[in-house]
């Protein structure tokens, strides 16, 4: 973030556990900055202030603190660290390929740090913090979101990240934490196990951005219902979060005590599954956001190709919407003559422009094949989520809709378009560099206009807000 976050401060986040209506914009600020830190890997700035025990974890491999002993040396600890954040933007052919091949059955992308701080008082208790880092540019991270199958009320994709993470629970350690307490060892499985009880030395908090977020729902949903910890010791903000479960999951999914912020131009809150776990904080978009935050293309033909764009967006209002959509798309992309298309790739591929040409190469080669296999996967998901087959007379209605604007704005004006319209507004910080992200402008200069919200299911999924006046927010302490 551009803005100096006090990291010695823990205050605004303790303050979460006291359970406010909408947490204050100091702890929105500190979660934020755990999520672009996530992304960076880097936590040196944390560590300065007192943070200790930080662990990185990405796919298989945890390294932290707790390793020193074993590497040797601070200097060959950091050369491991530097090879794991070299892994989050891998995008070498045979590393995609062979990371691709290793999630055919089940994803194994999740990526986290976990960091701990002593709070204030006269017993030694911990703040655990776990910060689950979003989509990257690895192009197989996608994999895992676009499994958009319900599992036991779950998404697929998610549900499957989120048994990853708890399988490397016992190897996330906290030496400085073991050395307070006198204890050999403490394991983060050893920390859940002692929030079973209310007296527990221990507090979590979650966070995370897109992906991220959806992991940290599952998490705190699955300690609550199925591990026995305590509710009042768990608390979470997540930001961009998509939908990870279906209405009977839980009986109110606002009870999972995490806050989502929400930009109300975000396309991936709508998708996933059918409900968010949490309560959500909506930011109705206005100018002043759009013209601080996106990166659009300026003059008359890119604002229309917007307007026209937006008459397909506008109808992805929840999964089983997105996947209607996805479907009519897909089928009028593979009808397109070849020399559209490869403009159309060209265009699709943008945001992955950074992968070699030989991968781009194979991918359009295969265009056709890759295309019929989305689509029938697409109709698979359809009927996971809501039970039914798709109406395939839907279908062929969005289907010439989208012909239609196809044909006023070529289908690279449209591509480029929705990239447009979904990129942008999901933006979480300039981590990348570059116009200040559309999560970060909320948490800066927003918090006041948050409103909450909820999913409403009939008579199709679709958000809406509780109310039109935000209320009250806790207040900050003086000089925070």
């Amino acid at each position: 973030m551009n803005e100096q976050v006090d990291l010695k401060n823990i205050t605004p986040l303790l303050r979460l556990f006291s359970a406010p209506e909408i947490p204050g914009r100091d702890a929105m600020c500190l979660a934020l900055q755990m999520v672009q830190d996530t992304y960076r890997m880097d936590f040196s700035g944390w560590s300065e202030a007192g943070w200790q025990d930080i662990t990185l974890q990405v796919d298989d491999t945890v390294k932290g603190e707790g390793d020193l002993l074993d590497a040797g040396s601070r200097e060959k600890l950091e050369k491991e660290l530097q090879e794991m954040r070299s892994r989050v933007n891998a995008n070498r052919p045979s590393e995609l390929i062979r990371g691709t091949m290793k999630q055919r059955r089940e994803a194994r992308t999740c990526k986290a740090v976990i960091l701990a701080r002593e709070m204030p008082g006269e017993s030694p208790g911990y703040l655990v913090c776990i910060s689950f880092m979003g989509t990257t540019h690895r192009a197989y991270d996608w994999i895992s979101n676009l499994r958009m199958f319900n599992e036991g009320g779950m998404h697929q994709g998610f549900a499957q990240l989120l048994r990853q993470f708890q399988s490397l629970e016992e190897e996330i350690t906290f030496p400085g934490v073991a050395k307070a307490l006198q204890v050999e060892r403490v394991t983060l499985r050893d920390i859940l196990i002692s929030m079973q009880a209310e007296d527990s030395p221990f507090r979590l908090m979650l966070t995370g951005h897109s992906q991220g977020g959806a992991i940290a729902q599952l998490y705190a949903y699955s300690l609550l219902e199925h591990r026995y910890v305590q509710k009042s010791l768990v608390r979470g903000i997540c930001f961009a979060s998509p939908t990870v479960a279906d209405r009977s999951l839980v009986a109110n999914p606002s009870d999972v005590p995490l806050f989502h912020v929400l930009n109300g131009d975000d396309l991936v809150p709508h998708m996933g599954l059918e409900v968010h776990l949490g309560k959500l904080l909506l930011y109705p978009p206005d100018r002043a956001l759009r013209e601080t935050c996106y990166r659009w293309s300026r003059g008359a033909e890119g604002m229309q190709r917007r307007v026209y764009a937006r008459y397909i967006t506008e109808k992805m209002t929840g999964t089983p919407q997105d996947l209607l959509v996805g479907l009519a798309l897909l089928r009028l992309i593979r009808d397109i003559p070849e020399e559209e298309f490869r403009a159309f790739y060209r265009g699709a591929m943008k945001p992955l422009s950074h992968m070699p040409s030989s991968v781009h190469a194979l991918l359009s080669g295969g265009a056709e094949s890759i295309l019929r296999r989305a689509e029938s996967k697409a109709q698979e998901a359809y009927l996971s989520v809501t039970g039914q087959e798709m109406d395939m007379g839907k279908v062929q209605e969005i289907e010439a809709e989208c012909l239609s604007v196809m044909r006023l704005c070529t289908p690279q004006g449209l591509i480029q378009a929705m990239s447009e319209l979904g990129l942008a507004p999901h933006r979480a910080t300039d981590w990348q560099g570059g116009e200040m992200g559309a999560y970060e402008y909320i948490v800066r200069f927003g918090t006041d206009r948050l409103v909450p919200a909820a999913w409403t299911l009939s008579p199709h999924p679709h958000m809406v807000r509780i109310r039109t006046q935000a209320p009250e927010r806790q207040e900050e302490e003086a000089g925070v």
